[in-house]
């Protein structure tokens, strides 16, 4: 039977460019030869329409900067907000979209409601665990009032039991996630995986096969935003004990930025290790597989919380694909899939000694080899977004 052609809106709640996931999943659709818009957020005052690779961006509008943060404020997303419903019932009414698919909670009602007007199914992209994530934010942020008001767990708990219920389908990217929204009553046949997997094509295998260790000394690697959340702190101290206690030469390049990079950068003075860290600030993405490709260990040092156990980095199989072994915290998706594969090892969350032992253990050539190398494998078997889209894609291809 011949495949149909689908008009399909995407809903991202960010200004857009850039976002990686919502790009693999602008492609993976468009490569099947369906027509992507993309509707999303413009605080930075963008061009209202634009076409990029054939991907069609329709952004909210957007006011002057003489009228301070009220650009801000129109454009933020929320379910009620009558700048965003608009936007996406004029994407779906003038293009003729056959289903809508809404990044994360914030807009999914909003996705809903326009997609019951128009009579299309209507499918969330859960990359994050929202309400979660706002308890991770309240929990190791910087609180500030507004957060009762916007960024209030107990609310998105509210929305989100009523969104699982009316939903048509929910993409998650992790088992652990499944699971949850499961044990909330959704239905099982309408939550499927999709992973935040790395195209195979993103690292040039013959540079991941040519890669060696730079001399004796042990280069590791963190790659993501600079919050209290992402745990840099148990890695810094580790790193301190490591260094007062062995002498085999090791640094850490922490590749990011964001609200916390001044107290990790004091945090590290401290501690007596600045000379041993180099903070690289914002990094392109293209060039992101040079610096993980030059290094010997990837971090993963996330807090454990609700938020974590429930998502998986895209950095994870980054390092697997790059070959590199992972030294992650025991965040429950992680550490299940570093066991699973044998691709590098688990520390105890806020346990600098713990983390210590893990980099005593990694100082062994040999066990890194075989870290890689099961790494490399797992990405090429199974772990990987030519696997993962098809998913997505079957799905989509059954409506």
């Amino acid at each position: 039977m011949e495949k149909k052609r689908k008009r399909i809106c995407v809903v991202y709640q960010e200004d857009y460019p850039w976002d990686i996931r919502v790009e693999k999943i602008a492609n993976v659709l468009s490569s099947e030869e369906h027509d992507v818009f993309i509707v999303c957020r413009n605080e930075s005052r963008r061009i209202r329409d634009e076409d990029l690779n054939g991907i069609k961006i329709k952004r909210l509008p957007a006011v002057s900067k003489k009228f301070g943060k009220l650009n801000e404020v129109i454009n933020f997303p929320a379910f009620f907000n009558p700048l965003w419903i608009s936007a996406i019932s004029d994407c779906v009414k003038n293009n003729k979209i056959d289903f809508i698919v809404v990044r994360d909670l914030p807009l999914a009602l909003a996705a809903i409601a326009v997609g019951r007007f128009y009579k299309i199914p209507v499918f969330l992209d859960m990359a994050e665990c929202y309400p979660e994530l706002l308890r991770s934010l309240w929990k190791f942020g910087i609180f500030r009032f507004q957060n009762l008001v916007v960024r209030n767990p107990y609310f998105a708990d509210v929305i989100e039991k009523i969104v699982i219920k009316r939903i048509d389908h929910i993409f998650v990217v992790v088992e652990e996630a499944r699971e949850r929204l499961i044990a909330k009553g959704a239905d099982p046949r309408k939550v499927s995986i999709v992973s935040n997997t790395s195209p195979l094509a993103k690292f040039n295998p013959n540079l991941v096969v040519s890669k060696k260790d730079s001399g004796n000394k042990l280069k590791m690697i963190y790659v993501g935003y600079l919050t209290k959340g992402r745990g840099l702190t148990t890695p810094f101290e580790g790193l301190a004990l490591f260094i007062k206690d062995h002498k085999s030469p090791i640094s850490l390049c922490v590749v990011g930025t964001g609200e916390a990079e001044d107290d990790y950068k004091k945090l590290a003075k401290r501690l007596g290790i600045e000379e041993f860290i180099e903070f690289k600030g914002w990094v392109d993405n293209t060039k992101i597989a040079e610096y993980i490709l030059s290094s010997d260990v990837g971090l993963v040092p996330h807090h454990v919380c609700g938020h974590w156990n429930n998502t998986v980095p895209n950095k994870l199989f980054d390092y697997m694909a790059c070959g590199i072994p992972v030294l992650s915290s025991n965040t429950r998706p992680v550490s299940r899939i570093i066991k699973e594969t044998g691709c590098g090892l688990v520390y105890k969350d806020l346990d600098p000694v713990d983390f210590r032992d893990c980099l005593i253990e990694l100082t062994n050539e040999s066990k890194r080899m075989s870290f890689r190398e099961n790494g490399r494998r797992a990405v090429q078997e199974k772990y990987n977004w030519e696997i993962d889209s098809k998913s997505m894609v079957a799905i989509i291809n059954t409506l």
